[in-house]
């Protein structure tokens, strides 16, 4: 569970164990002094490149950085975690993070409490590398607000006219294209999708319905 305030005491907490001031740990990171200050006191949060730069400063891991409790202290070296999935996105490696949520889809709430920190072009890279994986329709809503239209593209033509939940469909719609949305008007005017009524998509086309 990421948390800023949690996490942000912990960046203090280090800084003093090293006797640094907020301007040596920014010197460090190449931040400025006020960052670290808004991260300390949980008013912002890293991003996913420095949170791995601060977990390599403070020689600590990124899971005790998160303050992750949900690996247990004797666990082997073959199971994954936040801190994993988190330096597989920094270090822009969509694969390892892909590979990680396959073999455990456990992780699949990783990355949905860290896509809020992700690019978007990182993010459609992940779900690329994912192929066939399984999404849920929770797990689809989530995301959409934080991937790019073309992954919203993807999502529905793997997901649409297999379910009939109209909340589900109704989520997307705002995070759909144009284009997208006519193509989703004409799968529910030819029967395949029952979830939304024609007049539902009125507000996201304008004139084009």
């Amino acid at each position: 569970m990421i948390n800023s305030h949690t996490t942000g005491a912990i960046i203090a907490r280090k800084r003093r164990e090293h006797d640094w001031t907020q301007l040596e740990l920014a010197d460090r990171l190449h931040v400025t002094p006020q960052a670290v200050s808004r991260w300390e006191t949980g008013d912002s949060f890293p991003d996913l490149v420095t949170l791995v730069q601060l977990s390599e400063v403070f020689k600590i891991s990124v899971d005790e950085l998160l303050a992750n409790r949900t690996i247990p202290a004797n666990a082997t070296s073959s199971q994954t975690s936040l801190g994993d999935l988190v330096a597989g996105l920094a270090r822009g490696e969509p694969e390892t993070v892909s590979r990680i949520i396959i073999d455990d889809p456990q992780q699949m709430e990783a990355l949905i409490e860290t896509a809020p920190l992700t690019k978007p072009s990182m993010l459609r890279k992940v779900v690329n590398a994912m192929g066939n994986f399984e999404f849920t329709n929770e797990q689809i809503l989530q995301l959409a607000p934080f991937v790019d239209e073309d992954v919203m593209e993807t999502f529905i033509e793997s997901e649409a006219g297999e379910t009939g939940d109209r909340k589900f469909f109704r989520g997307l719609l705002p995070f759909l294209s144009e284009t997208a949305i006519e193509k989703f008007l004409d799968r529910i005017l030819a029967g395949e999708i029952t979830g939304v009524r024609p007049g539902n998509l009125a507000p996201f086309l304008g004139e084009a319905l």
